[in-house]
């Protein structure tokens, strides 16, 4: 009697996509995607910082975290104020310290909430997947609706990034990320060796080939 009493309808759960007619889209679906920085960067949006080595390309992603996170024109682009999470594989933390302590002379006092930095320990491995941690570190930490810096794309993976299946994966997981967060997303990635023989600069140089390039918004090279 309790269980009949107490019954929930059983509802299938969907195998095929979820649908919704024109009215129902144009209706419900109407703000424009907004610019967190002009010309660069999209609210739920994912933008790549692509070069060779040694250009400036961490000192570049710093440099857009706190523009971000105090709301200060990027490259004088507009910029809208969020929360950051700055995730670095290649410095060591005394090395980004010492960056950033230089960066910060010239920005105004930066909320706690607004920049947070992912910190290893001897725990944690390089050259690993290392997105299913930070969707953990997302989602313990209620960092969402901002944006995620990850440099870089090379050491935030286990495999080849210019494997097709490799890429497949890694792709899929930073959809789920900033489709299930909201958080717009930087990756800062890797020329491949021997590119700028010709002195000329096209997407094909980047890590990761057509596969990533075609997946992000923009891409800054």
């Amino acid at each position: 009697d309790y269980a009949v009493d107490n019954a929930k309808e059983y509802i299938p759960p969907r195998k095929g996509f979820q649908i919704m007619n024109v009215n129902e889209l144009t209706k419900t679906i109407t703000e424009e995607p907004k610019a967190i920085i002009n010309n660069f960067l999209l609210e739920k949006g994912i933008t790549v910082i692509a070069g060779t080595d040694g250009i400036g390309k961490t000192w570049f992603a710093t440099q857009a975290a706190l523009c971000i996170a105090t709301g200060t024109p990027f490259l004088d682009w507009k910029t809208i104020q969020k929360p950051v999470l700055l995730i670095q594989f290649e410095l060591s933390i005394e090395q980004l310290s010492s960056r950033l302590r230089k960066q910060m002379e010239t920005f105004p006092e930066i909320p706690k909430e607004y920049l947070k930095i992912v910190c290893f320990d001897d725990e944690d491995k390089l050259f690993i997947s290392q997105w299913e941690k930070i969707k953990d570190t997302i989602t313990e930490n209620d960092l969402y609706n901002g944006v995620v810096i990850v440099d870089n794309l090379y050491t935030s993976v286990s495999g080849d990034v210019s494997d097709n299946a490799q890429m497949n994966q890694i792709l899929s997981d930073i959809s789920y990320i900033k489709n299930s967060t909201g958080n717009a997303i930087i990756l800062v990635a890797h020329h491949n060796k021997g590119t700028l023989k010709d002195k000329q600069l096209n997407k094909d140089q980047i890590q990761g080939g057509k596969q990533l390039t075609n997946f992000v918004s923009n891409v800054l090279q």
